[in-house]
């Protein structure tokens, strides 16, 4: 299957790239960048390629978007409450940048979505095409400690599957927590996502306060607005809806290729699926999206750990110490029709 790489910027003097690959019936397009997902584009009725995720059409707006838009957010994804933790009883500061909350939200003032990644190798063959980033992320940075080598690959299929793989190691203990931060629209224009059909394979989510920060309890779905443990519209009276920003406990499955979650648009009958190694899943309703966009634009599924488990014993741990591989696997898999 064809890549194509070609020179779309430059960010202090580095070098940034939009990839593009493509199996003949689904095209992603990449930047290193954040190492973000610039677009998954997909034939319409009339053949025209339907962009189903939103993103912009040069680096320069990828530089100051606010939104985290299409990127990989870390070094901690989501939040951490106090914008601090302690490793061996040492405490560590973070930028607490989110808002006036006094948390620190997706690895700082500049996490990953801001880090220029190098273009470490790209595999293309018959069945799948492979890109492999990488970034070094020095101790210290962002108030983390450890220098943490990370890498990225994305993998587009012939079964129209994208594969993000994570892989992290560290040479202090630090606290690694990954997702990829795209907005789904699958009708691939510009209005409300909030006529999607939602499936998640959850019966339990993180009970949280305003500012989003867990307790440490876990709530029941069941006849909530949060229960998508069937097929149903996001919301049903978006006039009156105030928006989902909630972390889903996953329901544990003997098969690790289960369905997490499941996306569908009855207007154009486009579906997504949802597989992952992580824990949890917290869907986002694009709730804080404004220019260029419009609120409710595209929705989030961020496979992740859970949010502010470094302080939260009862959560899966996220800390990476020396000598260990931080390793997951998210694959979203789109259906045409």
């Amino acid at each position: 299957m064809p890549i194509s790489k070609t020179l779309w910027g430059h960010h202090f003097d580095e070098a940034l790239y939009l990839i593009t690959l493509s199996n003949g019936t689904l095209q992603l397009s990449l930047t290193n960048f954040g190492c973000t997902v610039v677009s998954i584009k997909i034939a319409g009725e009339n053949g025209k390629l339907v962009n189903m995720v939103l993103g912009y059409d040069s680096p320069e707006k990828y530089i100051h978007d606010p939104y985290y838009t299409g990127c990989i957010a870390g070094r901690y994804a989501n939040r951490i409450s106090k914008a601090s933790f302690q490793i061996d009883q040492r405490d560590y500061k973070l930028a607490p940048n989110d808002g006036n909350t006094g948390n620190h939200l997706h690895g700082g003032n500049t996490g990953f979505n801001k880090k220029v990644f190098s273009l470490l190798d790209v595999v293309s063959n018959d069945d799948m095409d492979s890109v492999q980033f990488y970034y070094k992320s020095a101790d210290g940075e962002e108030g983390y400690p450890g220098n943490l080598d990370l890498y990225i690959t994305y993998t587009l299929t012939s079964q129209n599957e994208i594969i993000i793989d994570y892989a992290a190691t560290t040479d202090k203990a630090t606290h690694v927590n990954l997702t990829n931060h795209s907005y789904f629209n699958l009708s691939g224009f510009g209005g409300s996502a909030l006529a999607h059909e939602l499936y998640i394979n959850a019966d339990e989510v993180l009970e949280d306060d305003r500012n989003y920060i867990p307790t440490g309890k876990m709530i029941t779905v069941k006849n909530s607005e949060l229960d998508f443990t069937s097929f149903r519209k996001i919301t049903f009276n978006p006039n009156n809806f105030k928006g989902i920003n909630s972390c889903y406990k996953l329901n544990i499955e003997e098969d690790n290729n289960a369905i997490k979650a499941i996306v569908r648009d009855p207007l154009s009958h486009r579906s997504l699926t949802v597989r992952t190694s992580l824990p949890g899943i917290m869907l986002y309703t694009g709730d804080f999206l404004g220019e260029p966009f419009i609120k409710h634009q595209g929705i989030c599924l961020e496979a992740q750990f859970f949010p502010d488990s470094p302080h939260q014993p009862g959560f899966p741990s996220t800390l990476l110490q020396p000598g260990n591989v931080y390793r997951h696997q998210t694959i979203y898999q789109f259906f045409n029709q």
